[in-house]
């Protein structure tokens, strides 16, 4: 379940805690358990395992202009994308993932994407990806 995290553990410490056989890993916490090895502690879990909420940017090939969007699984969506299951992006395919920020909250990321599409938000993303907008220009909206 938790074999990803293995590769940026570092050397356990054992911490003085109200719980009994609670190992620290940096800031990850997992409490012993003998036969199973090492299990993570339930508010690590809590806080980890949530969905994220993930707002993005999709460049266009077709006519190099901006769709922002936001979505639970940015893999599938972005899929969907490609193959033209989306209406609103089928016509301009194939697309090219610019850019995304994840969110815990989906009322945060709602927030973020209303800002993305707004003039502000607009040179938010001229600032923050100059460089690949310098490399293939994005279209101007008139």
């Amino acid at each position: 379940m938790i074999d990803w995290l293995w590769g940026s553990l570092l050397t356990p410490r054992h911490e003085k805690s109200r719980f009994k056989n609670v190992l620290a890993f940096g800031s990850l916490r997992f409490s012993r358990v003998s036969r199973k090895g090492l299990r993570p502690t339930r508010s690590f879990l809590r806080c980890t395992l949530r969905a994220m909420i993930y707002v993005y940017v999709l460049q266009s090939d077709f006519d190099t202009g901006l769709y922002i969007g936001m979505s639970g699984d940015l893999r599938r969506r972005f899929g969907e994308h490609q193959r033209g299951e989306s209406r609103s992006t089928k016509d301009r395919r194939p697309w090219t993932l610019i850019y995304y920020e994840a969110y815990l909250e989906k009322a945060d990321a709602e927030g973020r994407e209303r800002f993305l599409k707004s003039g502000g938000g607009r040179r938010f993303l001229d600032s923050q990806l100059k460089n690949h907008f310098r490399r293939f220009p994005r279209r101007e909206v008139k």
